[in-house]
């Protein structure tokens, strides 16, 4: 076996440090890979006071590495499902809804507890509450 010169030694640190930088950057594209992924259509709905329904005809669709079965919460009730679907690794829901407050939406695998993926469907106004009473008295 030959010694090691300083030109060797030199390639050989180039060599590990891009090794290095290859395996980090590849494990953290690993790491930031979602199982799933939830949209929704319109992300938005806008009612004309504060405090009013808001109504909307909604898609919600969905889309997982693995085929599995999965299920649709909202923050509205966390423990029963809207929908579920079995052996699927994509899916879509059409429906009318009607909103007062934000909308959280989560998709989780049936049976467990563990957030896959999530959405939020966002209330809006045109105008907001008055700060002031409409029987208020003005002296001036």
């Amino acid at each position: 076996m030959k010694p090691l010169n300083k030109k060797s030694i030199r390639s050989y640190s180039f060599i590990l440090i891009g090794a290095l930088i290859l395996f980090t950057s590849a494990s953290l594209k690993a790491a930031d890979q979602k199982l799933a992924t939830l949209k929704l259509k319109p992300t938005k709905c806008v009612a004309l006071h504060h405090g009013q329904e808001c109504f909307s005809d909604l898609d919600i669709s969905f889309v997982a590495i693995k085929q599995a079965d999965y299920c649709l919460f909202s923050s509205d009730n966390t423990e029963t499902p809207i929908k579920c679907w079995e052996n699927q690794s994509q899916g879509l829901l059409k429906d009318e809804i009607v909103a007062v407050n934000n909308i959280l939406f989560t998709l989780r695998k049936k049976g467990e507890h563990t957030i896959l993926a999530h959405a939020e469907f966002k209330v809006a106004w045109v105008y907001r509450k008055n700060s002031r009473a409409k029987s208020a008295w003005r002296v001036f």
